[in-house]
């Protein structure tokens, strides 16, 4: 039998997975890392609802999954707008992002400065899954681990 755990854990990666808008244009490599990253932080907000009652963790979990999906949206956005988006666009969706990274990472979330923000940015033409890892790598500094699928709430 599947623990309530386990069942959150998993309905919070099948709105990930089963939303293709999220990743929409994006080459397969650029997909799989933005999955990936979405993943990793839809798996660390359910397990941080392990020892709430169902509703209390559903409406702690709901603004999280919604930044992961905004965030995702807006990422998708700027890899696709690439060196063709005006630099104030590029700040503006950069700046959206940053809002729902700090609603997703919360107290442990630290803006970029000034210099390595406009990096990242000038380097938006790089292969767009690199682009993806050094932005989620700016968020999770050390982090090089995507959830394994039977941490998804498979059976395993």
């Amino acid at each position: 039998m599947e623990s309530e755990l386990r069942k959150r854990v998993r309905r919070a990666a099948e709105s990930l997975m089963g939303n293709e808008a999220l990743m929409s244009d994006l080459e397969t490599e650029a997909a799989q890392s933005l999955l990936s990253w979405g993943l990793a932080r839809a798996e660390n907000a359910a397990y941080e609802t392990e020892s709430m009652e169902d509703d209390a963790a559903e409406e702690a979990l709901y603004p999280r999954l919604r930044a992961i999906r905004m965030l995702m949206r807006l990422v998708t956005r700027l890899v696709n707008g690439g060196t063709l988006l005006e630099v104030a666009a590029k700040n503006e969706i950069f700046d959206r992002i940053l809002e729902q990274a700090a609603v997703l990472y919360g107290p442990y979330f630290t803006p970029p400065d000034d210099e390595t923000r406009q990096n990242l940015l000038a380097n938006i033409s790089v292969p767009p899954h690199k682009f993806i890892e050094s932005l989620r790598a700016l968020f999770e500094p050390g982090t090089d681990s995507d959830p394994q699928p039977d941490s998804l709430g498979n059976e395993g």
